[in-house]
């Protein structure tokens, strides 16, 4: 049995893309959902199969591939789990956006510190929690896909399927607009929407 344990655990011991909680690494991880979390190394797991010894996803028992962007638009890079946004955020993938967030939050006292200190995962951590750039009037969310890579608004040069163009009345406001159609405003779009094209569409 010590024979066959040992030969288990030199078979183990390679460069894995699994994660390892061994040899007194520790991870932090987001800790903020009720049922799984997502270590710092990008991967998920259920809290059941969490080494709190060291907090890192237990090898082999994780739910989703590594860095996982399931639930996130890629126009926006927001997404619709906050664990998602968070491995979005430190997907090597991503490293322009990231640090082009990172960049646009510098001056703010909440991530200045981890900005300072080019720490990635504490700065995806903090982004991801939803803010007010997530909520039109304060109390609702402007999208599903409230948890977003960066916390400044980012404009984009795409629309998503579910985002819809509505023509106003004049001098009528884009929150009364989307209004009167049961929608949200998201001015995330305004570039996309002022084009002639969309533009053509709809006047």
């Amino acid at each position: 049995k010590r024979l066959v344990l040992l030969l288990l655990l030199l078979l183990g011991g390679g460069d894995s893309l699994e994660p390892r909680s061994d040899g007194g690494k520790t991870c932090r991880n987001t800790l903020q959902g009720r049922s799984q979390l997502l270590d710092e190394h990008g991967w998920l797991c259920d809290l059941a199969h969490v080494d709190w010894g060291t907090g890192c996803c237990i090898a082999g028992r994780t739910v989703e591939e590594r860095y996982s962007c399931r639930t996130c638009e890629e126009e926006t890079k927001c997404c619709e789990v906050y664990e998602n946004c968070v491995a979005c955020c430190i997907k090597p993938e991503n490293e322009s956006e990231l640090q082009t967030a990172m960049a646009a939050a510098r001056d703010k006292k909440s991530f200045a510190k981890a900005v300072a200190a080019k720490d990635a995962f504490e700065f995806c951590r903090a982004s991801c929690r939803t803010s007010s750039m997530s909520t039109v009037h304060g109390n609702a969310y402007i999208s599903d896909k409230k948890h977003c890579l960066s916390p400044v608004p980012v404009t984009s040069s795409k629309m998503p399927r579910d985002v819809e163009a509505v023509a106003g009345a004049q001098g009528e406001s884009c929150d009364t607009a989307c209004a009167n159609k049961g929608r949200h405003c998201d001015g995330r779009f305004f570039s996309v929407v002022n084009s002639c094209d969309i533009l053509t569409n709809h006047f």
